[in-house]
């Protein structure tokens, strides 16, 4: 049975097109099926509890995008079989139908793509991932990016972004844009979760915590921290593909003191012996990172094993010497 990934993303322009491009870069032989869903996050957590009610289990979300779907031919759609399921949506705090409890339980339900599906919040909408405005920005710049309950309630945001942008137009992404993006939010998650130094553990429950926090500081501040999560896709089930260490080291080249650590966690390790390693963490300061490639290999006595690794990365946000 084929591989073949499901992506439910909130519109049907920009989010399609960036779903689309982010593919055709890194993923171009990937199957995959984009349906926009058309409307936010609250009106899907209604239909998904629409059945049991908000204290009961959800809907099956395939049999929901069945019964919504209109149009008979596209009703198939819904009938294959998919390896993985990805939703891709606004946190839009400043909808009417906000609320903080309904998107703490879609994120904890949708919490892995190969079961439920993986759920990932754009803050404060899909547009956060090109409100960069230069190429050259820095952690240090991104991380304090912000906007406001103000601006968002007299939506402005969009224009803000198109004002601001250093591109706003997706079809001019390349590998390298998309590389320094993904960096720039890998950074800015730990960041905002005060684990800066740490490992971007995709394993763990980091996209809750974000939320969560987001959450509080909506309701407290009235403050969304632009923040761009449905980009890491690629690099949370395909890191290799990123160019994380490369591009460190040109920040570091630029006169940027950069602390990263790079955790490795083994999820397949096949050895004569069954080793235990279950992780290894290398601290590494201004050192060219793309060499930690040999260090795939472990010494066993006189053997060499290969061991599958997949790599969890992060970057601290630089500081300025």
């Amino acid at each position: 049975m084929a591989n073949k990934i499901l992506l439910l993303v909130e519109g049907e322009r920009k989010d399609v097109a960036l779903m689309e491009r982010m593919f055709e870069v890194y993923l171009p032989d990937k199957k995959k099926e984009i349906v926009p869903y058309k409307t936010n996050i609250y009106e899907l957590y209604g239909e998904l509890t629409k059945d049991y009610g908000e204290e009961g289990e959800f809907t099956d979300l395939l049999m929901v995008l069945r019964e919504r779907e209109k149009d008979k031919a596209k009703k198939k759609i819904f009938d294959e079989y998919y390896s993985d399921v990805i939703l891709v949506f606004d946190f839009d705090p400043h909808d009417g139908s906000y609320s903080a409890d309904k998107l703490q339980k879609m994120i904890a339900f949708f919490d892995n793509s190969t079961e439920n599906g993986r759920l990932y919040v754009n803050y404060p909408m899909v547009e956060s991932f090109c409100h960069i405005k230069s190429w050259e920005e820095t952690p240090d710049e991104y991380n304090l990016r912000q906007t406001t309950r103000e601006v968002l309630r007299a939506k402005q945001y969009k224009t803000i972004v198109n004002n601001e942008s250093c591109c706003t137009d997706i079809r001019k992404y390349e590998k390298k844009e998309f590389d320094r993006i993904i960096l720039l939010n890998l950074t800015k998650v730990l960041f905002l979760l005060g684990r800066e130094g740490e490992a971007y553990d995709c394993s763990a429950p980091i996209l809750e915590q974000v939320l969560r926090r987001a959450c509080q500081r909506w309701e407290q501040e009235g403050l969304v921290d632009v923040l761009s999560t449905c980009i890491l896709y690629v690099y949370e089930f395909y890191p290799r593909k990123v160019a994380v260490y490369k591009e460190a080291e040109r920040w570091q080249d630029a006169g940027l003191k950069l602390l990263a650590v790079i955790k490795i966690r083994t999820l397949h390790f096949q050895s004569v012996a069954r080793l235990q390693a279950q992780a290894m963490t290398f601290r590494l300061r201004r050192i060219r990172l793309y060499h930690l490639g040999k260090w795939l290999w472990c010494l066993r006595g006189s053997r060499l094993i290969w061991s599958r690794m997949r790599c969890c990365i992060s970057i601290s946000a630089p500081v300025w010497r």
